[in-house]
Protein backbone atom coordinates (compact mmCIF):
# COMPACT_ATOMS: atom_id res chain seq x y z
CA UNK A 1 0.00 0.00 0.00
CA UNK A 2 1.47 3.14 -0.94
CA UNK A 3 1.11 4.84 2.77
CA UNK A 4 3.16 5.65 6.04
CA UNK A 5 1.81 4.86 9.14
CA UNK A 6 2.14 7.32 12.30
CA UNK A 7 0.96 6.16 15.77
CA UNK A 8 0.24 9.44 17.11
CA UNK A 9 1.18 10.76 20.00
CA UNK A 10 5.01 9.55 20.09
CA UNK A 11 6.09 9.33 23.03
CA UNK A 12 9.46 11.27 23.29
CA UNK A 13 12.85 10.30 24.43
CA UNK A 14 14.46 7.81 27.30
CA UNK A 15 14.03 4.32 26.51
CA UNK A 16 13.93 0.94 27.97
CA UNK A 17 11.21 -1.07 29.94
CA UNK A 18 10.67 -4.13 30.87
CA UNK A 19 6.72 -5.77 31.59
CA UNK A 20 6.74 -9.27 33.08
CA UNK A 21 10.44 -10.06 31.93
CA UNK A 22 9.43 -9.42 28.60
CA UNK A 23 10.62 -6.30 26.78
CA UNK A 24 8.24 -4.21 25.28
CA UNK A 25 8.81 -2.10 22.35
CA UNK A 26 11.14 0.94 23.46
CA UNK A 27 9.10 3.90 25.41
CA UNK A 28 10.68 6.33 27.83
CA UNK A 29 10.90 5.03 31.61
CA UNK A 30 8.17 7.44 33.08
CA UNK A 31 5.74 5.29 31.53
CA UNK A 32 4.24 2.48 33.34
CA UNK A 33 2.20 -0.20 31.45
CA UNK A 34 -1.11 -0.66 33.14
CA UNK A 35 -1.39 -3.26 30.72
CA UNK A 36 -3.84 -4.05 27.50
CA UNK A 37 -6.06 -1.60 26.49
CA UNK A 38 -10.03 -2.56 26.56
CA UNK A 39 -11.09 -4.06 22.68
CA UNK A 40 -13.75 -0.72 23.17
CA UNK A 41 -11.47 1.90 23.97
CA UNK A 42 -10.83 4.49 21.50
CA UNK A 43 -7.66 5.11 19.65
CA UNK A 44 -6.86 8.04 17.47
CA UNK A 45 -4.12 7.95 14.46
CA UNK A 46 -3.19 9.33 11.52
CA UNK A 47 -2.29 7.49 7.97
CA UNK A 48 0.03 9.77 6.11
CA UNK A 49 -0.37 8.91 2.36
CA UNK A 50 2.14 9.59 -0.17
CA UNK A 51 2.41 13.37 -1.58
CA UNK A 52 2.93 13.91 -5.48
CA UNK A 53 4.81 16.01 -7.73
CA UNK A 54 7.07 17.13 -3.98
CA UNK A 55 9.62 17.97 -6.44
CA UNK A 56 7.43 20.60 -8.61
CA UNK A 57 6.22 21.97 -5.20
CA UNK A 58 10.34 22.26 -3.90
CA UNK A 59 10.95 24.10 -7.42
CA UNK A 60 7.63 26.55 -6.88
CA UNK A 61 9.64 27.20 -3.05
CA UNK A 62 13.00 28.17 -4.72
CA UNK A 63 11.43 30.02 -7.76
CA UNK A 64 9.25 32.79 -5.17
CA UNK A 65 12.59 32.60 -3.06
CA UNK A 66 14.75 33.43 -5.95
CA UNK A 67 15.09 37.18 -6.68
CA UNK A 68 15.99 36.64 -10.20
CA UNK A 69 13.16 34.23 -10.74
CA UNK A 70 10.29 35.72 -12.60
CA UNK A 71 7.98 34.24 -9.83
CA UNK A 72 9.88 35.82 -6.88
CA UNK A 73 7.30 36.77 -4.14
CA UNK A 74 4.32 35.16 -5.81
CA UNK A 75 1.93 33.19 -3.55
CA UNK A 76 -0.09 29.93 -3.88
CA UNK A 77 -3.31 29.48 -2.18
CA UNK A 78 -3.29 26.43 0.20
CA UNK A 79 -5.92 24.58 -2.59
CA UNK A 80 -3.35 24.99 -5.13
CA UNK A 81 -0.41 23.43 -2.64
CA UNK A 82 -3.07 21.08 -2.02
CA UNK A 83 -4.16 19.91 -5.44
CA UNK A 84 -0.32 19.68 -6.33
CA UNK A 85 0.37 17.00 -3.49
CA UNK A 86 -2.56 15.57 -3.91
CA UNK A 87 -2.24 11.53 -3.38
CA UNK A 88 -3.84 9.87 -6.35
CA UNK A 89 -7.22 8.90 -6.00
CA UNK A 90 -6.76 5.32 -6.46
CA UNK A 91 -4.09 5.36 -3.25
CA UNK A 92 -6.81 7.06 -1.93
CA UNK A 93 -8.95 4.31 -2.45
CA UNK A 94 -6.93 1.73 -1.44
CA UNK A 95 -6.04 2.29 1.54
CA UNK A 96 -10.22 3.25 2.20
CA UNK A 97 -10.78 -0.21 1.02
CA UNK A 98 -8.00 -1.75 3.32
CA UNK A 99 -9.98 0.36 6.48
CA UNK A 100 -12.98 -1.20 5.19
CA UNK A 101 -11.87 -4.23 5.64
CA UNK A 102 -11.08 -3.92 9.24
CA UNK A 103 -14.81 -2.45 9.35
CA UNK A 104 -13.58 0.67 10.13
CA UNK A 105 -16.56 3.17 8.84
CA UNK A 106 -16.33 6.27 7.59
CA UNK A 107 -17.94 8.13 10.56
CA UNK A 108 -14.79 6.98 11.86
CA UNK A 109 -12.14 8.28 9.47
CA UNK A 110 -12.01 11.82 7.96
CA UNK A 111 -9.45 11.87 4.68
CA UNK A 112 -7.85 15.57 4.58
CA UNK A 113 -5.71 15.80 1.29
CA UNK A 114 -2.30 13.58 2.35
CA UNK A 115 -3.42 11.75 5.15
CA UNK A 116 -6.53 10.12 6.99
CA UNK A 117 -7.08 10.82 10.49
CA UNK A 118 -8.97 7.61 12.69
CA UNK A 119 -10.95 7.94 15.36
CA UNK A 120 -12.03 3.61 15.94
CA UNK A 121 -11.82 1.39 18.52
CA UNK A 122 -8.84 -0.86 19.60
CA UNK A 123 -10.43 -3.77 18.33
CA UNK A 124 -11.12 -2.25 14.62
CA UNK A 125 -7.21 -0.51 15.10
CA UNK A 126 -5.67 -4.10 15.95
CA UNK A 127 -7.28 -6.12 13.30
CA UNK A 128 -6.11 -3.05 10.72
CA UNK A 129 -2.98 -2.70 12.09
CA UNK A 130 -1.75 -6.40 13.10
CA UNK A 131 -0.52 -5.22 16.34
CA UNK A 132 -1.96 -5.09 20.20
CA UNK A 133 -2.08 -1.41 22.23
CA UNK A 134 -1.39 -1.00 26.30
CA UNK A 135 -2.40 2.01 28.08
CA UNK A 136 0.41 3.56 29.60
CA UNK A 137 0.38 5.95 32.94
CA UNK A 138 3.04 9.29 32.13
CA UNK A 139 4.30 9.76 35.99
CA UNK A 140 5.61 13.49 34.74
CA UNK A 141 1.61 14.17 33.89
CA UNK A 142 -0.19 12.12 35.38
CA UNK A 143 -2.08 11.23 32.23
CA UNK A 144 -3.17 7.97 31.09
CA UNK A 145 -2.15 6.92 27.63
CA UNK A 146 -3.53 4.06 24.62
CA UNK A 147 -0.08 3.04 22.97
CA UNK A 148 0.31 0.82 19.92
CA UNK A 149 2.88 -2.23 20.98
CA UNK A 150 4.61 -4.59 19.09
CA UNK A 151 4.57 -5.00 14.94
Amino acid sequence: LPLLLFLLPLLGLGYGHVLGGRALHAFPRRFQSLGRAEQADTVVFTVHLRQRNVDVLKQWLFAVSDPLSPLYGKTYTKAEIDALVAPDDQSVQQVLAWMDRANIGREERTVVVDHIQVSTTVSKASLLLHTTFHVFHDRRTDRVLLRQVGT
